[in-house]
């Protein structure tokens, strides 16, 4: 029975994958953080 996937093919594209997660997650902390300063600035309604 073969594997699924070519193992050389698994190593060539494994960091491609892990990049793409590690950029993915940075984005989304970024877009929170501003999220959470545009909130904290916003005038407060009375």
């Amino acid at each position: 029975m073969q594997p699924a996937v070519n193992p050389i093919l698994a190593v060539l594209l494994s960091p491609f994958t892990g990049f793409g997660i590690a950029i993915s997650r940075s984005s989304l902390l970024v877009e929170y953080l501003r999220w959470r300063i545009r909130r904290q600035t916003q005038p407060q309604p009375r």
